[in-house]
């Protein structure tokens, strides 16, 4: 009857209070020492609690200090089961946002090497449409020009054709004709003069001409003299227009513009502004080279290269 005694003291005077004590430390540590606990799995607390619930249930505390000590036992045990919710539900969230940090830095730079591999590939296309660009601006003569300039020794003169852009010119043709001899009455047999071939032209190449096979002397009764040239060559067709002038004391000087080449120029087109691809004047080039001057070629109206 001893045994039975001791257990039955021990149930309803000593075991509530060892709970209660182990609770109590278990609580505080979890307040103020969270790195010192050692937190069960979720739901481990509310299975002991119900445990202890159906014990006490079955035995019931026989003294009024032996049923609050169970109730501070519940009570501590439904704290910390909800300190271990809390607890579980912050370390969800961080293994989430180190999830979604990862997979944004792994997307990032996914995203990173298909942006450098796109611009690699853009830098590429881009150099091999240069290359193919300048091969082909190489072959036909990309943006470069010709012209005729006319040197002065006196009152006689070189002719040469001068090419000037970065890429040379290939099948270069020139037609001439002196603007003050044009017949309007005529103009088949003015315009029929036969085309004088020039051939290649590297980059700042030169060609002497003697153009129909005479001496170029200007008149030396007169003081200006003009000619229009057109020239063809594989990357388009251009104009050009020559104003020779001469004072008593320094002789014949060199002004002249290229126009892009009007091809099939409408009637109401033929007086219309043209767009100016080169033009130079020579320092000390006598009275002055306005854009009437340059409008008041008779043979611009007329002169049509591809129309013959």
């Amino acid at each position: 009857m001893g045994t039975p005694h001791r257990l039955k003291n021990l149930y309803h005077q000593v075991l509530p209070f060892v709970f209660a004590f182990v609770f109590a430390v278990l609580f505080i540590l979890e307040i103020f020492s969270p790195g010192l606990h050692i937190y069960p799995p979720v739901g481990a607390y509310i299975a002991f609690l119900a445990f202890l619930a159906g014990l006490v249930t079955v035995w019931p505390p026989e003294h009024p200090r032996g049923r609050t000590a169970w109730v501070m036992v519940f009570l501590l045990i439904a704290a910390l089961e909800i300190c271990n919710l809390y607890r579980d539900r912050a370390e969800h969230d961080a293994i989430q946002a180190r999830v979604r940090k990862e997979e944004r830095d792994s997307f990032g730079a996914i995203a990173g090497r298909i942006e450098a591999s796109i611009a690699k590939n853009d830098a590429d296309f881009q150099a091999t449409m240069k290359q193919s660009g300048n091969i082909l601006e190489t072959t036909t003569g990309g943006s470069s020009l010709c012209y005729i300039r006319f040197a002065f020794r006196g009152n006689a003169a070189t002719v040469v054709v001068l090419q000037i852009g970065n890429f040379p010119l290939s099948d270069v043709t020139l037609t001439l004709l002196d603007n003050d001899n044009l017949d309007s009455n005529n103009l088949p047999r003015t315009l029929g003069l036969p085309p004088i071939e020039i051939g290649t032209l590297p980059v700042n190449g030169s060609r002497a001409i003697t153009p129909f096979g005479v001496r170029w002397e200007m008149p030396s009764d007169k003081h200006e003299k003009r000619f229009l040239a057109s020239f063809k060559a594989r990357n388009g067709a251009w104009d050009q227009m020559v104003l020779l002038r001469a004072d008593d004391k320094s002789g014949w000087h060199f002004a002249t513009r290229i126009e892009r080449n009007r091809g099939q120029s409408k009637l109401r087109d033929l007086q219309a502004s043209n767009k100016v691809l080169y033009q130079v004047i020579d320092s000390g080039f006598p009275g002055s080279v306005t854009e009437a001057v340059w409008r008041s070629f008779s043979g611009r109206s007329v002169w049509c290269s591809d129309c013959r």
